[in-house]
Formats: C-alpha cells, structure tokens, sequence
C-alpha cells in the first residue's frame, strides 16, 4: 500500500500503515491548484494511494486537494491527544480556517464566478476541484459560499439545456426551429442565455467545417513521401538523435480523457488522451511559422505543409496514451510523459532543457508547474549523477501564438482525428509504434529502467535484456551509461561474469535472441573480460558464440574457426557437449565461404562417437548441419535422409520446449531444400508447419505472420520463399501485399531476404517505387555488414532487381574470391520471369536465398 505524508505529519504512523511506502509532501503550496499540483507530481510513478496522514496542524488546502485527487483514499488525522483519527468528512475542517470580519471580506470576483459557471456549463472534469477551491478560500463567507454555489447549479442548468439544444440539432430540426425555441428561454439568466447561442453557433461552425472538408477532401491530393525505417529506430525517434547543449519540448495532447476512466477506451477512439512531444535541439532546422494556427481548422494540404516541415527537420518526436502512461490525471499524463521523453533524448555534458506546455485549465501560470520541474530534475540526477549532473530544467506555459506551437498541435492532431484523410497522413510519417507509441507497455519498460538503475547486481535475465535494448541504441543513449556501469562491476567480478556468459550460452542454444542482441551481448563480456586470461573451457565457449553471433550476420573468421576446432578437439573429454556445439558452429562458419565438404568429417565423427558423449540434443543437430550441407551441394536425398534422423533423435528430447523448436527448425530445413527441389511435398508442409489452414490467404496465422516482426522472421522468410516459389498462389500473394502497411523490419538474417522477396513481389504487383524502396533496403543492409557473404548478396540481389525493372545503387563490385559464382551475376541481371529463381538458386543456394 502506498500512503502520503501531508505537511505537519507527524512520523509516528498508524499501525495499518507501518509498512506503507510513504512519500513526503512539500508545505510551500499556496493556493488548492498548487496542493493538487504538488500532489499529482508525488505519485505520478506510484500505485494508488491508499491513505493521506496528515494533523490538525496540516493546511486544510491539502486535505482538500488530497480527498480531489485520490477520493477512495482514507484520510487519517493525528489529534493533540496523540491518537489517530479517520476522517469520513472535510466539514469540520472548514471550520478551522480562521475567519476575519465578514464586513471587510472582500466578495468573489466575476472572473471567478465566471469560471465555476464555465466549467460546469461545459462539463469539465476539474469543475468539482475549480468549486472546492473558490468555496475553501472564501469558507468564512456564508454568502460567497451561496453565491458560488448559485453559479455552480446555472452552470450545471446551462448544460442540461446545452444537451437538449444539441437533441434538437441532431434530430435534424430545422434553424429557424431552434432558434423560436431559444426564444422562449428569454427569462433565464444572462450566462445561460449565453452559453446557448454559443453551442449553436459551435454547431453550426462544425457543420459549415464539415461541408468544406468534404469538397476539399475531392480535391486534395497526398503528397507525403512514405517513410522507409532504415535499421531499428525511426530519425524522429528521440534516441536517435545527435546530443545538443540546449532542447525545447513543446508538449501538447489530443483527446480528452486522461482519468481512469480512459482506461476503458479504445485505442482508435478520439476521446482516448494521448500527449504528444516536439524535440528541438539548439541547431534545430524546422523554421519557425510566420503565425500561430490550429490544425483542427486547417485545411488537409496545410496539415500535410506543416508535416513535411517536420519530416525533412532535425526534430524529434515523442508520444504515448493514457494506457501506457497509466496515470489518473492530466498533469500526471503530462509528469509521465515529460520524465520519459528526458530518458530518452541524446544527454551528454551540460544541457538545457526548457519544457514547454500548452495551456489548460486550470495551469494558466508557470509558476504552479515550478515544484513538477525541480522534482523531476532532482529524480534524474539520482538515477544516473553522472550523466545528468549538469541538467538543467526549466518549464512554462506555452502561449497560443507560439511560433512552433502549431507543429506539435498538428502531429497530436493527425494521432488522434478519425479523419481518413489525416490516418492516411499519420502512416505515410511512420511515427506509428516508434515515435508515437499506442501498443507499448511504458510501464515494464519503466520498471525495467528501475531494477538496471538501482540494482548492485543484474541479474542474468536483467544483463541479457540490456543488451537486447542497448542494441537498438545509439551510443550516448541511457542505457548505454548504464550498461557500462554494470561492466565495470562484471570486471571485477569473475563469477559473475561467467554467469552472463552461461545465459548467452542459455539463448543460443535455445535460440532466444536477435542477432543484434547476441553480438552486443558478446561485445559486453569481451570489454568486461577485461583480457584476463580464461580458463580454456571457459574461453572455447567464448570463442563459439562469437562465432554463433558472427554467423548471424555471415561474417566467417577462419582462424578463430581454427583455433575452435583444436580446443574442441582437446577438450572434448572434459567437456563433450560444449565442445560438440563448437565443432557445429565452426561447420555453419565454412559455409560463409561456400565450403561445404570440409566440415563433414568432423561432424561425421562426432555422430559416431556414443551417444552419450555429444549428448541427445547435439546428435539430433549433428544429423541437421549435415542435412543442411547435403541441401547446399543439391544432394536432396542424402539431404533429407539427415533431416529425417534429426527430427526422429529430437523427439526423444524430454523438453518438449525444445523438441517443438529443433523439430520446427529441421523441418523449415527439410521444406527449403524440397523448395529448391520443386519437390511437391512443400507445398503442404508450409501449410502445415506455419499452420495456414484449408485457406491460406485469409487465416489468422497468415495474416499475423504477414505483419509479425523479429519473433516470426524465420517463420515469414519461409512464407515468402513458398510464395516465390509459387506463381499460382496469386490469392495469398495478394492478401501479403495487403499487409503492407503493417509490414515490420529488422536486423540480421534473415531481414535482407524478407525484404528482398517483398521487393519481388511488389515489382510483379506493378508497385515498381515501392519495390525500389524495399530492394535498395535489403542491399543496403547486406553492404552494411561488411562481411564478404553478404556483400555478395547484396550485389545479387543488385542484379535481381535488374532482372525486375528495378534500378537501385549499389557500390562497385569488389574483387570477388574464386570460391564464388561472380561469372552468373550478368545472367541472373539478364534473366526473365522463367530463369530468375533457378539463377538465384546457383548464387546463393539453400538458405543463402
């Protein structure tokens, strides 16, 4: 349970609280909005309060904010007799508050009359808070309390006619009708009477906007480029941004509910309260706009202006809805979102950051938002002293004619209008799910943040999903500063280290890992090995899952393959598994240069050893890599007599995980090679290995593997090889290409090929720019790499677009080693419909396509 101490608590807690993480509150409040203010920053990253403590000496302003802010929670009070007591009801201390003389009481101003009838007229959330306020600094008033109270019930009567005015409307009633209705109302009071032909007016502006955006809709036409993600993060992305000595977040939000109630909503509903930030840096690029505008009365073709404006900026882009936020306020969404956006953006150094927030009521005054900003700063520089020792922050609101207000306003806009020009707008930036986040789950990631901040020690768990994040990072992002922090602790550590070693070893062999992710992991032991020398068993499972991680990315390292073998070969008695699983890996290594002979002995020889010696497990693989080494010379028989025996050894595995993923794994294997083949068995055991159904096109699993990421990639590279492979399958080529939209990407094998299929694909779609696109991609990635393999297929891949119409760039060829087939590449460029798969097969064979 979580419990506030309210200023003038008393240390001594109630027993039911004893155990409660507590959380002190500043006494410096001046006014109700500040108590509340004060109070939503405390608890922003907290589970529901349970309880406010407080005494008879705590201002009766923050029992107040307190009973507004968390209503279920209890309020306890410490007495002069020294015991505590509950209280059902804040009467009593209205009476507390000291009174003066009521003929010298000034009366309430009609600015604030005006407010708590506006705010109950038109149904804001904080008129409850707005009405408690103005009653609690006039309490020794009886009559500015009647007379607030007064405007209180207008304004609630204003809304009842406001909604029967609306009925009407809606019902199609005719103007005129309305209006001799109104006509009738003439002995209400002058504020109602108000308010109602300002809710027609609203009216009938929306209906003459409506008209307007309908003939402006035939008209227009979408220019927006589409945005091509290029490696894991988005350009916008915070974290992919350079560092600056100075930033400017301007915050704005869509929606309107940002209570708990919000929780219920769904992700395409308007209502659902999304914040959005703009990042500026010191050199920021987006100029600033001649005048202030609202983008909700923009026409579509100066939207998309302002959106290229941003797209072609050095800006960033940051936001996140209520569900991941998971907040109960406006102000804690606005907390949340600000501590965040800070996380992430590029830290190094000295640096400002002005936080500027668009004005709402309440928080007209930059002056209530001061106690938020000196909070936040001060939990930064706990997290990391280091990295944020010299942040500096300040914050104010933002006036509407701000010269960048109309930015930020129209990509909060675009997230959250349901209008289908503007969805359109929103896809083509690609700020959906990496900059704009809907289906993230902020609040592990933050939990996460949490245990890597202040844990001594990381778990192996912990360590490898550090690596996993700090992969997709930039070098001066968060959790790099943290990451080599850990380092340091694991380099004076040798048991530990070697427990990060032993769950890398755990992922490869379950293959629960990206490439990414293994490599960084591999980098990470390396600097914390710190170069001391390794015991030898040690060091052999080292050497191997570099090597498994250099693999992943057809990079091949012979000498290191050399040096393996020889310390699998000593090693072998004393540890045989480990040392099997070395000679495997140094057999996936040769492939790299087309050897696929030279690493048969060896594994043939471990097949003879006694099973028990490699163990159950590597038997199976055994059997797999030679299957696999058969299929790359085309000896499909030899190939599938291996698979067989595979998946027949690891069905004896007691690890049904296990056994589901070898046998899943060796018969992706067993389908490639019937593929190649033009076997007829393949056809249906992709349908059943990726469990398509009697309808393929439009089952469940298709369409999922069809929009699936890093998760599904081997299991989506098969698909696509069944559908090249397959001309007549036109239904299911179709239904792929209608995913399109929702395609993701990654890094590593098989991502080249995935994106070099779709390419196909589309340019036999008559999609050739979007083909381009996703082709210049998959090449630009396997150049990326640097490894000889796959920079020989990016330039076969080069020369498959050329046999598709398809022009990308690619740099010179290189002087190619004799191992490869480089006097093929002119004829697959040359090469029509009928002879491009068969060229692709002799280039690149097996899996290598």
């Amino acid at each position: 349970m979580t419990a506030v101490l309210l200023p003038a608590a008393p240390t001594d807690l109630p027993e039911p609280f004893q155990q409660a993480q507590a959380l002190n509150l500043s006494g410096q409040s001046q006014s109700l909005d500040d108590a509340i203010t004060a109070i939503n920053i405390a608890i922003t990253a907290t589970a529901p309060v349970t309880a406010y403590l407080g005494s008879v000496s705590t201002p009766a302003l923050f029992w107040f904010a307190a009973k507004h802010v968390s209503p279920m929670a209890q309020l306890w009070c410490y007495q002069p007799n020294q015991q505590w007591q509950e209280l059902l009801s804040l009467d009593k201390l209205k009476q507390t508050v000291p009174s003066a003389p009521t003929a010298t009481a000034p009366a309430p101003k009609q600015e604030l009359l005006d407010t708590v009838f506006r705010f109950h007229a038109w149904g804001k959330a904080e008129a409850e808070r707005i009405l408690l306020e103005a009653k609690e600094q006039f309490a020794a008033q009886p009559e500015a309390i009647i007379l607030l109270e007064k405007m209180a019930r207008q304004g609630l009567h204003a809304e009842q006619l406001g909604q029967a005015l609306q009925k009407k409307w809606q019902a199609g009633e005719d103007e005129t009708v309305i209006k001799a209705w109104l006509s009738k109302l003439d002995n209400q009071p002058g504020k109602i009477k108000r308010y109602l032909q300002i809710t027609l007016k609203k009216l009938i502006d929306y209906k003459q906007k409506q008209q307007q955006k309908f003939t402006e809709r035939s008209s227009f036409t979408l220019t927006l480029p589409q945005y091509s993600l290029i490696g894991s993060l988005h350009q916008h992305n915070l974290r992919a941004l350079p560092p600056s000595p100075e930033w400017t977040l301007f915050i704005d939000e869509t929606g309107s509910s940002f209570d708990q109630s919000a929780l219920e909503l769904n992700l395409s509903d308007k209502q659902l309260g999304k914040i959005v930030a703009l990042a500026l840096p010191a050199n920021t690029t987006l100029p600033p706009l001649e005048q202030a505008c609202h983008a909700v009365t923009l026409p579509h073709e100066q939207v998309q202006q302002l959106l290229a404006h941003v797209l072609s900026s050095n800006s960033g882009v940051f936001g996140a809805t209520v569900h991941d936020l998971t907040t109960y306020s406006w102000i804690g969404a606005i907390a949340k979102l600000t501590r965040w956006a800070l996380l992430m953006l590029p830290i190094a150094g000295s640096a400002r950051v002005k936080i500027v927030v668009e004005q709402r009521a309440p928080y007209a005054d930059t002056r209530q938002l001061n106690a938020f900003c000196d909070t936040l700063e001060n939990e930064l520089k706990l997290l990391a002293p280091t990295r944020f020792a010299q942040l500096h922050l300040s914050i104010e609101i933002m006036q509407k004619d701000n010269r960048y207000n109309g930015y930020v306003d129209a990509i909060a806009n675009i997230w959250g209008s349901p209008d289908p020009i503007k969805r359109k707008m929103l896809n083509r930036t690609g700020w959906r799910n990496h900059c704009l986040l809907e289906n993230s789950d902020l609040d592990s990631i933050e939990r996460f943040y949490q245990r890597v901040s202040y844990q001594d020690t990381l778990s192996p768990t912990d360590w490898f999903e550090l690596c996993s994040l700090a992969a997709q990072e930039p070098e001066h992002s968060l959790l790099h500063f943290l990451s080599a922090q850990h380092q340091q602790k694991a380099r004076e550590d040798l048991v530990l280290w070697q427990h990060y070693l032993k769950e890398a070893q755990y992922r490869a062999a379950t293959k629960n890992f990206t490439p990414a992710s293994l490599r960084q992991a591999l980098t990470w032991l390396q600097v914390a090995n710190n170069q001391q020398n390794l015991p030898p068993a040690l060091e052999l499972q080292q050497r191997a899952l570099q090597l498994a991680a250099d693999n992943h990315f057809g990079q091949a390292d012979a000498e290191n393959a050399k040096t393996i073998l020889k310390m699998a070969k000593q090693l072998r008695d004393e540890i045989p598994a480990e040392a099997c699983e070395a000679a495997l890996r140094v057999a996936t290594s040769a492939t790299h240069f087309m050897d696929f002979s030279t690493a048969v002995p060896y594994l043939q020889n471990w097949l003879q050893q006694p099973l028990a010696v490699p163990g159950l497990l590597n038997h199976g693989k055994l059997h797999s890599s030679l299957g696999q080494l058969a299929a790359f010379r085309q000896d499909y028989v030899v190939a599938q007599q291996y698979f067989t025996a595979a998946v027949s050894t690891f069905e004896k595995l007691s690890e049904q995980t296990q056994v589901q993923k070898d046998i899943t794994q060796t018969r992706t294997y067993q389908v490639l090679a019937w593929l190649d083949e033009g076997n007829p068995k393949a056809e249906q055991a992709v349908i059943a290995i990726l469990a398509l159904g009697e309808t393929p096109h439009s089952s469940e699993h298709f369409i999922k593997l069809a929009r699936s990421g890093d998760s599904q990639r081997f299991g989506q590279y098969l698909l696509l090889r069944w559908l090249i492979a397959n001309p007549g399958r036109q239904a299911e080529r179709t239904s792929y290409l209608q995913r399109a939209d929702n395609w993701q990407t990654g890094e590593g094998h098989p991502w080249m090929l995935i994106n070099a299929y779709r390419a196909w694909l589309l340019a036999n779609n008559a999609q050739p720019d979007m083909a381009k696109g996703y082709l210049q991609h998959a090449i630009d990635d396997c150049v990326a790499a640097g490894s000889t393999l796959l920079t020989w297929m990016g330039h076969v891949l080069h020369a498959l677009g050329q046999s598709l119409g398809l022009n990308c760039s690619i740099e010179p060829a290189p002087s190619w080693p004799a191992y490869l087939p480089s006097a093929q590449l002119p004829k697959l460029a040359a090469a029509n419909q009928h002879h491009q798969l068969g060229l692709l097969q002799q280039l690149l064979p097996f899996n290598f396509h």
